[in-house]
């Protein structure tokens, strides 16, 4: 494509981007409440997020042999996810280890699902508010996508490898405020990401892709 072309186009989607964003008033699409039922911080997500770190420290040494119902849940949670024991059977705890390593992962799935829901339910409100706040640069979008992968591989390592990495040893082997913080933020952050990576793509096709010009390319 010629030079002239190619400038005309940036030209005229930069255009595009700023009268889209002009047309809509950040002042008039603020934050969604952190703490409401549709906010960040909506009871549907926190809750189930802590309850690996409640399990952490309320749960007796022997609550597998204890309980049934929770051998059942984590014989189940160790035959679909891999080495889900890798963990536990290298701390000092391993039966408590087990049930909050298990329930990190099943909470990070419903915090998922309660985020996807969130912004689905949302989008129309999102999606404004995303084009008032101005036009975004790809790698906007591109954090977005990425960082599902980065969260989930996190994820992995805290609850399969055993041991901790030589400059934290010893900071998850135990009943230790670290650990409890790892149980508690790993599936929420990891569920917020992940529940949120569908928003961001639909906002990478809406207001990335399809607010720029068609242009075609010169045989």
């Amino acid at each position: 494509m010629p030079r002239n072309i190619r400038a005309n186009s940036e030209a005229n989607a930069h255009e595009v981007d700023e009268a889209r964003s002009s047309s809509l008033k950040i002042e008039d699409y603020p934050p969604v409440p952190a703490f409401s039922w549709r906010g960040s911080l909506s009871p549907f997500a926190v809750v189930p997020a802590l309850l690996p770190a409640v399990a952490l420290f309320v749960a007796p040494p022997d609550v597998l042999d204890a309980s049934k119902s929770l051998r059942a849940f984590t014989d189940w949670m160790g035959e679909r996810v891999p080495n889900m024991a890798g963990h536990a059977s290298g701390t000092t705890i391993p039966q408590v280890a087990q049930l909050v390593n298990c329930l990190i992962v099943a909470a990070a799935a419903v915090v998922a699902l309660v985020f996807a829901a969130q912004t689905t339910l949302n989008y129309r409100y999102l999606y404004r508010r995303h084009v008032a706040l101005g036009p975004h640069p790809l790698k906007t979008y591109a954090v977005g996508l990425v960082g599902p992968v980065v969260f989930l591989g996190a994820l992995g390592v805290l609850v399969m490898m055993p041991g901790d990495p030589s400059w934290a040893t010893g900071a998850t082997q135990s009943r230790t405020l670290f650990y409890g913080f790892l149980a508690a933020a790993m599936p929420y952050l990891t569920g917020l990401v992940v529940g949120a990576s569908p928003l961001m793509l639909r906002l990478f096709i809406d207001a990335y892709l399809f607010s720029r010009p068609v242009t075609f390319k010169e045989r």
